[in-house]
């Protein structure tokens, strides 16, 4: 028979420890990282191009006498001291007062502008006569009107003197300057201030991006690894890794505007679109038409002959805008000579055609009893035209009859400077 059982063995050795437990599960994402920091301003925006100012600031002054009553026939009637700002701009000047000569025949005085003593050169001398051909016995004092722009004069402190003297080949004769009535002298100079400052530069780019938003927290501690097999039961598997690393953060926020750019630097030039046109000795002698330049050229062939030669003068413009008006003016000398009742009218075209709006441009010289009177005038005649269409404009001065009256012997620009001012002007208020 089976014998007794034996006493019980001694316990077994532990098992081995369990293998590793598997890899935790992956962590949760890691929080989102916090906002990255404000960007960096961004660049500094373009300087904004000024645009010329809505009106241009007019840098001007106006001499005023009561009563000149100066007889003298040479030299200085008065001056007028202007500051004048910049050195690349014009002067714009004008006399308006009585001018007259007296007791003579055949006689002439001219009146000038001076700049700091000298005559002006760029373009031609700013001028006006009067001359009679019959006066022993009259005393004519009338308004007369010079006007003219002169280049080149330095900045600062300019006298602006009105002076009388002889014509060219005319000695000396009785003058007299402003008889019994306010007289002003008129400066300013043209095109000469900045206009008022440019808008604000265009605002700065946006600010670049922000820079990337710092790396996310550690991932929350993974899972606890799987339990070891029963072995004996085996310690705790290891602690299982750490989470996979949570992923970036978001893009930080775009960083703020940056500032506006600095303010635009001012216009270098107020707009202002102008140009004088400006003859010497025009002496013309047609009595309708284009004013023209008219001279004799001689030339030797099997005998001497002689051809009339003339050029038409007219002031070519270059108008910017449709919705403008243009103003124009005429100074110089103007007369009918050797007739009664008689007349000239001297006018204005624009691309030959007179203007319409919102009038014609005109000025007429008339004389009851002149048959045996030459008297040289000088004249202004001013105004302004709408509805010219923009680009070149063809500006020209004419001379025809008066409506109502035959033709008479005209002449224009005899022995002086004669001008046509063309200025592109806003539209008057309506």
């Amino acid at each position: 028979m089976h014998g007794k059982h034996g006493t019980p063995g001694a316990p077994g050795r532990d098992g081995r420890d369990g293998r590793d437990g598997r890899d935790g599960a992956k962590g949760d994402q890691g929080l989102q990282g916090k906002t990255g920091p404000q960007g960096p301003p961004g660049d500094k925006g373009p300087a904004g191009k000024g645009e010329p100012g809505p009106m241009p600031f007019k840098n001007w002054k106006e001499c005023v006498w009561k009563n000149v009553n100066d007889g003298k026939d040479n030299g200085l009637i008065k001056d007028c001291v202007f500051t004048k700002n910049f050195s690349d701009t014009a002067l714009h000047v004008y006399w308006t007062g009585a001018l007259r000569i007296h007791g003579c025949n055949s006689c002439c005085k001219r009146w000038y502008f001076t700049f700091n003593g000298a005559e002006c050169s760029g373009p031609l001398p700013i001028d006006g006569i009067v001359y009679m051909a019959n006066g022993s016995g009259k005393d004519l004092h009338r308004v007369r009107h010079i006007e003219g722009h002169c280049n080149n004069i330095h900045k600062g402190k300019v006298r602006v003197g009105f002076w009388i003297g002889n014509c060219a080949s005319y000695g000396n004769a009785d003058g007299y300057t402003g008889t019994n009535s306010q007289t002003p002298s008129f400066c300013y100079g043209a095109c000469g201030i900045p206009g008022m400052h440019g808008k604000h530069g265009t605002p700065g780019a946006p600010g670049r991006d922000g820079r990337d938003g710092r790396d996310g927290r550690d991932g929350a501690k993974g899972d606890q690894g799987l339990q070891g097999k029963t072995g004996p039961q085996g310690p705790p598997g290891d602690k299982g890794p750490a989470g996979v690393k949570g992923e970036e953060g978001a893009k930080g926020d775009p960083g703020n505007q940056g500032p506006a750019g600095q303010k635009g630097e001012p216009g270098a030039m107020p707009f202002k679109n102008w140009k004088e046109c400006a003859w010497k000795n025009l002496n013309d002698d047609n009595d309708s038409g284009l004013i023209k330049a008219s001279f004799i050229v001689c030339r030797l062939m099997k005998k001497e002959t002689a051809r009339r030669i003339e050029s038409a003068y007219d002031c070519v413009f270059t108008k910017n805008f449709p919705e403008t008006a243009l103003h124009v003016s005429w100074t110089g000398n103007l007369r009918i000579a050797s007739c009664n009742q008689c007349c000239r009218r001297w006018y204005f075209r624009f691309n030959g055609a007179e203007c319409v709006s919102p009038l014609p441009i005109d000025g007429v010289v008339y004389l009851e009893k002149g048959s045996s009177d030459n008297v040289l005038r000088v004249r202004h005649i001013e105004g302004r035209c709408n509805d010219i269409p923009k680009g070149t404009v063809r500006v020209g001065f004419w001379i025809c009859n008066c409506n109502g009256y035959g033709n008479a012997n005209g002449f224009t620009g005899w022995n002086s400077v004669s001008r046509i001012f063309v200025e592109e002007i806003p539209k008057a208020q309506a």
